[in-house]
């Protein structure tokens, strides 16, 4: 039997032949390599002079990546191309994250627990994020299509809509680390600066 090719006709750029996968990963790893490069330099400028500014930026540039995903959500039956763009903006703004929160983990946490720190934060990310958003987006995408089959079409935007909801959580989590984190630092600081300290 003869197979059938349905994938789209690639697009060529300076004389390579990429197809939309390869154009989307591209994208995704632009957009990781200025997110991290705006984190840096907005956070060495603004710690000077605000302390709390590392869980404020990763508030404002969540508050700027859910909008921008809701949006690229509805775009993509209307402008594919608008819907692309707005999804490597809200990429940018999610990557902005990364440098910011190792801040935090770097002037909250004791030397001695470095370790156990980042660990902890590279098991929530795969469990959150490489693996368990995953199966969750299958799992109400399924029970969607079942619960309401007159609604399989739209049901693949209305799970984005809802793991895209969940970074509403984390802007909640930062705005709690603003309140305590300048008093975690201090503890931090006393326990570095006694003689002989006994960490917890």
């Amino acid at each position: 039997m003869e197979r059938v090719n349905t994938e789209q006709q690639p697009n060529g750029i300076l004389g390579i032949s990429l197809d939309h996968n390869m154009l989307y990963e591209l994208g995704k790893c632009l957009s990781v390599v200025i997110g991290i490069m705006l984190g840096t330099v907005i956070c060495s400028n603004r710690r000077k002079a605000n302390p709390r500014a590392d869980p404020k930026l990763c508030t404002i540039v969540l508050l700027l990546a859910v909008p921008l995903l809701y949006l690229s959500i509805f775009l993509i039956r209307i402008n594919l191309i608008a819907a692309q763009v707005l999804l490597f903006l809200s990429g940018i703004c999610l990557s902005v994250n990364q440098v910011p929160i190792n801040e935090i983990i770097l002037t909250t946490a004791l030397p001695t627990r470095f370790g156990w720190a980042f660990s902890e934060k590279s098991t929530v990310e795969s469990v959150m994020a490489d693996k368990g958003v995953k199966y969750l987006m299958q799992w109400i995408f399924e029970r969607l299509n079942r619960a309401r089959p007159y609604m399989s079409q739209y049901s693949t935007e209305i799970v984005l809509m809802i793991c895209s909801s969940v970074a509403l959580i984390g802007v909640v989590l930062f705005v709690m680390t603003t309140k305590y984190i300048e008093e975690d630092e201090k503890k931090v600081k006393q326990i570095m600066d006694t003689p002989n300290p006994v960490q917890p």
